[in-house]
């Protein structure tokens, strides 16, 4: 799943000291993994490009060579079970000899016509699992590629800024999310303002260094839920410590895509096929990559494909998934998952 061949990364990419660029591979359906496909390549026209089947684009389900992912005219072809085999395969020995993968495949398309496939990549040499959005890691801090200022004003308390934090506070206040939070940000604000006045206006080391820290929290929350609970918005710790530093489905995707019926019983199936793979590492292209075992990604699909209703939402907070659960339930009365 290229990032963007921005001339930053093509100078990080030749630091590597390679010998060049031979597969580019899409491992997903959705828009933000496929959107700099077409550019990547056109940097390495050489390379072979391969891509899951059943590429999506939302309002027209464009073909692929349509969302510059022309994995014929490259030499390349489908990201398929390379046990399968493919005439595409048999013509990239190179590529087999290096790399397994294994495909989320379900029968069904979803409402609006996405298809929920994933390619599960195996790199033998490294014993490294490469996977797109089925599991995530969020480390327990920010790592240097988040930009500090963005998360500072994310993190930020007080009542009187105009920043990105003052603002998801109040509006949640605005519209008393979920009946409570009207109550829970206006104690808060009172603390905060406490605080500054004590503080005479001046940040210590340690109270940035804390905003800092709650600014990732919140930012992660968000991303994560979408709608959290008042009491993760005013204080995001206790929610974000159950998530942080191991292998979890994230559960926006638990939510809305895999509890499906039309995807569940093939993700069972991938889940049990990908776990009889020997890796130690598992690289998502989200969050974090780590140490990871098939232990752990069973472990970490059991909640998720436990049978619906689902009565133990762990590791999720019950009250930060509640947004996501209404909505699924609203998606599979409408037939659309």
């Amino acid at each position: 799943n290229p990032v963007a061949p921005t001339e930053e990364f093509m100078r990080q990419l030749a630091a590597l000291n390679h010998n060049g660029v031979s597969h580019i591979m899409l491992g997903a359906t959705a828009y933000e993994h496929k959107i700099f496909v077409g550019p990547f390549a056109r940097r390495f026209p050489d390379a072979k490009v391969w891509a899951v089947p059943n590429q999506w684009s939302f309002p027209l389900d464009l073909p692929a060579p349509l969302l510059g992912i022309n994995t014929k005219g490259s030499g390349g072809g489908e990201l398929t079970d390379t046990a399968a085999s493919s005439t595409a395969y048999d013509n990239s020995p190179e590529l087999t000899a290096e790399f397994e993968v294994k495909l989320l495949h379900p029968s069904q398309r979803l409402g609006f016509g996405y298809a929920a496939n994933e390619a599960a990549l195996l790199h033998r040499d490294t014993q490294t699992l490469a996977l797109t959005d089925a599991l995530v890691n969020v480390p327990a801090a920010p790592t240097s590629i988040y930009d500090e200022a963005n998360l500072l004003a994310v993190g930020d308390n007080r009542r009187s800024s105009n920043s990105l934090g003052n603002l998801i506070l109040k509006g949640a206040s605005a519209v008393n999310w979920r009946g409570t939070a009207a109550q829970e940000v206006e104690t808060l604000f009172r603390a905060t303002d406490e605080q500054i006045a004590s503080a005479e206006g001046e940040l210590s080391a340690q109270q940035h260094d804390q905003q800092l820290q709650r600014g990732w929290e919140r930012n992660t929350l968000l991303s994560l839920y979408f709608g959290p609970a008042p009491s993760s918005l005013v204080d995001p710790s206790a929610s974000f410590n159950s998530l942080k530093g191991k292998w979890v489905v994230a559960p926006v995707t638990d939510s809305l895509i895999y509890r499906s019926g039309k995807v569940k019983p093939e993700l069972a199936r991938w889940v049990d096929d990908v776990a009889r793979w020997d890796f130690k590492m598992i690289a998502p292209s989200h969050f974090a990559v780590g140490p990871g075992t098939a232990d752990d990604l069973r472990a970490a699909f059991r909640p998720t494909l436990a049978p619906e209703p689902r009565a133990v939402r762990a590791p999720y907070n019950a009250k930060d998934v509640q947004l996501l659960d209404d909505i699924a339930g609203q998606l599979e009365k409408l037939r659309i998952i």
